[in-house]
């Protein structure tokens, strides 16, 4: 009887300490924009939150800023990533002003995992100086643990 106690209390207190990783970001999340420690399957319903470029064109080499926000000031997200893409599905431009950054491939994404609840992150991003044609930024937004949306995005060109 203590032996299955023992088992039981130790298997709930390992399920308790998986349950609760922080979650991580790798190189692996530059592939799959999912951060590590998600519990759960992406949410299929339309995400109740916006990523915005500010505008339309973005001159090659300039600086743009980016905002992650919930559709109302009550959505909060606990966690981001968020990459740039070209048309041809290739990693771009560098955040130079973000909670974190990560390199992935010749550009850097930006992420905040470590944070309590916000309702707003606002980002700079600089566009490459070479290049023309659509952006487009992706997101993978984290509510909490078990709901997240991974896709979110916002499009823009380069010129």
């Amino acid at each position: 009887m203590a032996g299955r106690l023992s088992l039981a209390v130790a298997v709930s207190v390992l399920c308790s300490v998986v349950s609760s990783m922080p979650l991580q970001i790798t190189q692996s999340t530059c592939e799959t924009l999912l951060p590590q420690g998600l519990t759960g399957n992406p949410q299929t319903a339309e995400a109740p939150y916006l990523l915005m470029v500010p505008k339309e064109t973005i001159p090659a080499g300039s600086q743009i800023n980016v905002i992650l926000t919930g559709f109302d000031p009550n959505v909060m997200f606990e966690a981001f990533f968020i990459e740039a893409f070209n048309a041809e599905g290739q990693p771009i431009g560098s955040f130079v002003n973000a909670p974190r950054t990560i390199v992935c491939g010749s550009a850097t994404a930006a992420y905040k995992v470590d944070s309590g609840p916000r309702a707003v992150e606002m980002m700079t991003w600089e566009a490459p100086v070479d290049m023309t044609g659509t952006v487009t930024f992706r997101a993978t937004v984290v509510m909490n643990d078990e709901f997240y949306w991974n896709d979110v995005a916002a499009e823009a060109m380069l010129g």
